[in-house]
């Protein structure tokens, strides 16, 4: 799934504040999900930044949106099913104790995902 979230640097342009969007994954094709995501993604924001976590600790990823000039929004991931996750935090012991730049792989069979630990981020 994909979320945007956007808005014009120039908050006098009637323009400047727009929809944010939610694309689903259904069957490797991506899809508009707006209408079936909240009453976040039917009002028009002038959003300025994204970050993504799980808030409440279900294994589904909520998301926090910081807009111009408004305050910010914590987004609820409320979907349906059951969540399968790992939490894992990595502690560095003969580095620095945030771990930045360690990563760990999880496999499962013939499937594999990658966590690494940035430092810092945003532009």
């Amino acid at each position: 799934d994909i979320m945007v979230i956007s808005g014009h640097v120039d908050p006098i342009d009637p323009e400047a504040k727009q929809f944010a969007t939610v694309l689903d994954n259904v069957s490797s094709k991506f899809r508009v999900a707006n209408q079936t995501s909240g009453e976040y993604f039917a009002t028009r924001w002038n959003g300025r930044g994204l970050a993504t976590f799980d808030a409440d600790q279900d294994g589904r990823l909520d998301a926090v949106v910081s807009h111009l000039d408004e305050t910010s929004h914590l987004l609820k991931n409320e979907s349906t099913g059951t969540a399968k996750y790992l939490n894992v935090r990595l502690i560095g012991t003969t580095s620095v104790r945030n771990a930045v730049g360690s990563w760990a792989i999880l496999r499962s069979g013939t499937h594999q995902q990658l966590l690494h630990v940035y430092g810092g981020g945003s532009y």
